[in-house]
């Protein structure tokens, strides 16, 4: 007998990769793969725009409710041809955030202030008054401002509910100006000397930076500075020339350059003293533009060589999995040798950033020519053994199927077709089990996996308690509370150094000389290592035997000052 296998084969495993959700604004990429013998051509379009090649990349100029990618392969010889669409959904935002109530500050009493923004599906909104998180309801926040307090900042951060995108806005309060009554002609304020009056301005000092030391192409990133001021500073901070008024820069980087420095500038408005610092950032890319390189087809017995790529700054680490189980490669290459009975396999390339972590993956699935059906074997889970509340997650399962597999994957009831879950928990529960299900559609041979997921939480909710004004020499206990699940480390910053507290508490003895500072406490889950910082200031004053007999010397000495150093002629009407 005499047997002769074609080497025309395809398409086959037609797939069209890249995210479910794209964002206005923010540039997005599909890729369109598969297995062809000789190679596939390409035409990939969404809408009228089409280009023949199996990448796409394009970025939305507006809001609709949905596109769908579409992709066709063609094989170059044999004219057989394949077509697939993917639908995605669109999110919008956050834009146009702005916080609307009350101009002026309001001492003792209750005000109300709505932040609101452009999100869809919807954003979620966190509040920070002062440099302390405080609870809103949604929107919405109701606060009332000490009898002392004579400004204060407000602001709000509105976070798209999906892509974890957010933005900030500032509301500056001031105590209103006061009115001098209509029945005086004029008034002539003559100054001869006033520093005796200002000797409770102090700073601009322990000016300092909050935000990380690294930023990623594409992703979106904040840093903030914050010095001790008697009143409070007034701020701008920028890079590259440009800079805006506030003291927290929030921004996304389109292109990568080799750093930014980040410089930002505290001026007290009573004395007019300023203080400035940079930091240089570094700038990483990626990982982006991952493929797998190499043969399509199995060779069973013989050794096969496949090079993974990607787009990465400073650099890549690469991981490879043949049918569910780590293979050790050299770097970006690995080389495998198939048993004799092999007819598919799938390869994935995992290529994650060497500094800030970030990974993707690649998926190379090859057939053989042979035309026996096999599978499903091997199903298998490649994803996270946790999940966080809030936060965009992804899980994937595979299985050796000739042909390709179909596959419904889901949880709690609801499934849908595809290998694919990707999801965001909106509240808390214990745990959820996800199940896959891969199905060959020759034989309609099934298989089922399931993988029970934890629950993480937090931290969210993070405020500092403790006093305000705390006198030198004494220590003070100051407590950080947030919602962890299943719980936070806590670590403590004054002034920019690192202080030992136990657990979520700490106690801070000032020195004598000291006049105000800056508590820094980060809550950090435990198991996904996601932080979030809140910030305590508060002032101090000295404790000593004679220091109520010096404050009421004091007292008439700095009035005589003033009023000696200020002249008031006023004038009234005859």
């Amino acid at each position: 007998y005499n047997f002769s296998v074609s080497l025309l084969d395809g398409p086959v495993g037609h797939t069209i990769l890249g995210p479910d959700a794209v964002t206005v604004g923010v540039p997005s990429s599909f890729l369109c793969s598969a297995q062809c013998s000789p190679e596939c051509s390409y035409a990939v379009s969404i809408d009228n725009h089409s280009v023949e090649q199996n990448e796409l990349a394009f970025t939305l100029s507006h809001w609709e409710g949905s596109k769908t990618v579409t992709c066709t392969a063609q094989n170059s010889v044999t004219g057989s041809s394949s077509t697939v669409r993917k639908t995605l959904h669109i999110l919008e935002g956050p834009v146009n955030i702005s916080i609307s109530g009350p101009q002026t500050l309001t001492p003792g009493e209750t005000q109300r202030f709505l932040c609101t923004a452009t999100c869809r599906p919807f954003c979620i909104y966190t509040w920070i008054v002062d440099g302390d998180s405080i609870a809103g309801s949604g929107d919405e926040v109701v606060f009332r401002p000490p009898l002392e307090a004579t400004s204060g900042t407000l602001i709000c951060k509105a976070t798209n509910s999906v892509s974890g995108l957010f933005s900030t806005t500032v509301l500056k309060l001031s105590i209103p100006t006061l009115h001098i009554s209509s029945s005086i002609k004029y008034v002539t304020i003559t100054l001869i000397k006033i520093s005796d009056c200002l000797s409770l301005s102090a700073g601009p000092e322990g000016l300092s930076f909050f935000g990380p030391d690294a930023v990623t192409v594409g992703v979106p990133s904040s840093i903030e500075c914050f010095a001790q001021c008697s009143p409070e500073c007034n701020y701008t901070i920028g890079f590259d020339g440009q800079s805006l008024e506030g003291n927290e820069l929030a921004f996304t980087l389109k292109q990568w350059v080799s750093s930014i420095t980040v410089t930002c500038t505290a001026k007290n408005p009573s004395t007019q003293k300023s203080s400035s610092i940079s930091k240089t950032l570094q700038i990483l890319e990626g990982p982006v533009n991952v493929s797998i390189s190499g043969p399509i087809t199995i060779t069973p017995g013989e050794s096969q060589r496949f090079l993974c790529s990607a787009t990465c700054r400073p650099s890549c680490n690469y991981t490879w999995v043949v049918d569910g189980e780590s293979v050790a490669g050299s770097g970006n290459e690995v080389i495998i040798k198939q048993p004799k009975e092999a007819t598919a396999e799938t390869l994935v390339c995992k290529a994650t950033n060497s500094i800030s972590g970030l990974f993707v993956t690649a998926i190379h699935k090859l057939g053989s020519l042979s035309k026996f059906f096999t599978g499903p074997e091997g199903l298998s889970f490649f994803g996270p053994d946790a999940v966080t509340v809030g936060v965009p997650s992804s899980i994937e399962c595979f299985a050796q199927c000739s042909p390709e597999c179909n596959y419904t994957i889901g949880f709690d009831g609801q499934s849908l077709e595809g290998n694919e879950l990707a999801f965001t928990l909106k509240q808390w529960v214990s745990s959820i089990t996800v199940t896959c299900t891969a199905k060959n559609p020759s034989t309609q041979k099934s298989s089922s996996i399931s993988k029970t997921l934890q629950i993480l939480e937090g931290p969210v909710n993070v405020s500092i308690s403790g006093p305000f004004n705390i006198t030198s020499g004494d220590g003070q206990q100051f407590l950080c509370s947030a919602t962890c699940r299943p719980s936070c480390n806590y670590t403590w910053v004054v002034d920019g150094e690192s202080v030992a507290g136990s657990g979520n508490e700490v106690i801070i003895k000032q020195s004598i000389e000291a006049t105000a500072e800056n508590l820094v406490c980060q809550a950090t889950n435990s198991i996904s290592g996601l932080f979030v910082t809140a910030i305590h200031e508060f002032s101090s004053s000295r404790d000593s035997a004679g220091s109520s007999s010096e404050k009421m010397e004091l007292l008439p000495k700095l009035l005589f000052s003033c009023m000696m150093s200020v002249f008031l002629l006023v004038v009234i009407p005859s």
